[in-house]
Formats: C-alpha cells, sequence, structure tokens
C-alpha cells in the first residue's frame, strides 16, 4: 500500500492571524522529515496542528479532522506505519468493519484493528441472504447429496446464518466476528515515535532528561490548589514529663491512665491540631 496516511503541517500561530499554508507529510515519517515540514512553516514541536489529512483507505477518510487533530503525529505515524503492513484483504476487511463498526470513530480504534486482523472474517461478493445460503450451501460446511440441495430455501438458508452469526453485509461483501479475543494496543511503540524535541549538546552539565517520554506525554492538569507556605516555622510544644506522686502500682496505673486521657483530650484543642 502506498499514501495509506498523508497530513499536512501548520503553523498554528499563523493560521489563527488568517495566514493559510501548510507543508504536506507523508507518513510513516522519520523525525528529520518531520523537523523538514515544521521548518519549512516555520513551526515548532508547540505550535504545530495537523491541518488536513488524505488517505487511500476509506477507513481512515471517514474519520473527522477533529478525530485526526485530537490524535498526536506519534500516534499518526505509528497508525500508518500499522496500516501499511497490512495486505490487500485486510484493508478491505478493515473498510468493511468501518462501516459497520460505529465506535471505531478514532485512530486509536483503527490502530487497534491493525493488531487484530483476524477479528473479522469477510466474505467477499456476498451482499444478500441468498448469496449467503449459496455460499454456505457449496461450502464444506454443509454436507449432504448433490440432489438434495434442490430441497434447501436458500434465502431461508442465508437468513437463519446471518442471524445465528450476527454478520452484516456491507459494500465489501458479509462481514461476522471470527471469535477470537481482541487484543487491547497501551501505547505507541519507541520506534513509531518521531516527534522529539533538540537533543542537549554533549558535555553540558545538565540532567538527563527522556525527551522521547516527553514527545507523547500528556499536559499535566492541576488538580488542587497547592499549599500555602507558612511564613514562619513554629517550635513544637516542650515535651511535658509525667511525674507520679502515688505509691502503690494500682494507683500509679490509674495516674498514667488519667494523664494519658488529659493528653489526648488536649490534643484536639491544640492549636498544631488546628493548623493540621
Amino acid at each position: 500500500m502506498s499514501d495509506v496516511l498523508t497530513v499536512c503541517i501548520s503553523n498554528r500561530e499563523q493560521y489563527e492571524n488568517g495566514i493559510p499554508g501548510g507543508e504536506w507529510l507523508k507518513l510513516p515519517a522519520t523525525a528529520e522529515q518531520l523537523q523538514a515540514a515544521l521548518q519549512a512553516v516555520n513551526a515548532t514541536p508547540d505550535n504545530f496542528f495537523v491541518y488536513d489529512f488524505d488517505s487511500s483507505i476509506p477507513a481512515v477518510t471517514r474519520l473527522t479532522h477533529d478525530e485526526i487533530r485530537l490524535a498526536n503525529i506519534d500516534e499518526l505515524n505509528f497508525l500508518a506505519a500499522k496500516l501499511e503492513a497490512l495486505d490487500p484483504q485486510e484493508i478491505k476487511t478493515l473498510n468493511a468493519a468501518g462501516e459497520v463498526m460505529g465506535y471505531w470513530n478514532n485512530v486509536h480504534h483503527l490502530t487497534e484493528y491493525t493488531h487484530n486482523t483476524e477479528f473479522f472474517v469477510l466474505i467477499p461478493g456476498v451482499f444478500n441472504h441468498i448469496q449467503l445460503g449459496e455460499h454456505y450451501l457449496n461450502s464444506e460446511m454443509i454436507q449432504m447429496p448433490e440432489e438434495w440441495m434442490g430441497a434447501i430455501n436458500i434465502e431461508m438458508l442465508g437468513q437463519l446464518a446471518a442471524e445465528h452469526e450476527k454478520g452484516i453485509f456491507t459494500e465489501q461483501g458479509y462481514i461476522l466476528e471470527s471469535g477470537d479475543e481482541w487484543q487491547e494496543v497501551k501505547e505507541v511503540p519507541k520506534q513509531y515515535r518521531i516527534m522529539s524535541y533538540p537533543q542537549p549538546e554533549p558535555g553540558r552539565d545538565e540532567p538527563s532528561v527522556d525527551y522521547d517520554a516527553i514527545s507523547t506525554r500528556a499536559p499535566a492538569v492541576a488538580t488542587a490548589k497547592p499549599p500555602e507556605l507558612s511564613p514562619e516555622p513554629k517550635q513544637p510544644q516542650p515535651v511535658i514529663p509525667i511525674v507520679l506522686t502515688a505509691e502503690n502500682p494500682r494507683d500509679k496505673l490509674k495516674e498514667i491512665t488519667d494523664k494519658l486521657e488529659q493528653g489526648i483530650a488536649g490534643i484536639s484543642e491544640s492549636e498544631q491540631y488546628k493548623d493540621y
């Protein structure tokens, strides 16, 4: 496959100021090719966006521009690389599944399909119940003498098969689930990440930074107000030792218990507890 996904890189600031223009980048691409596209539109990794896209695969062109822009460039590059590795039959199955699977409306779901190409079965050339009935009647699934086949209601056979399999007729043919378990994709492998920042020059005494991790990291979101610093640290309260006046062990134990109860009761009334 060729031209499975091409994106138009634009400078966000120029676009917001009404200056059109962009640089088309064929994916999958390298980090150097992405940097060249950014330089062509005078953009940086922080102020570019995907303005437009194109694909030779209908399942991809069904995506909206907003859905493409919600994905980062590494996710798009990963999707393009995996789509290039599919054979023509797998592409047809993807297009058929895209017709009937309403939740396949983002880049992530399409990428997961490339790891689950055997999850669906596509029977090309079958577009109605009669054709489906003929397909199964002439397959190895039904064994009977040939002279008996004339007694079979082919359309009814196709209806029963589609109902049992929960299959659907598409422009590509008849599609159904194979029964395989769906495998999820958690993250973009490192070899497909092309969104990188300039590395620091060697020899400087700077801490090590994982720039590949930065390129795919979601922006931090504050979830709580940070604590305010106290103007002066408070001095800890002095420790008051327990002095016993009783002589026998029984009275000493009671005296200790009384003092502990007084101390615990005082905690809830202290300034330290209120500050805490």
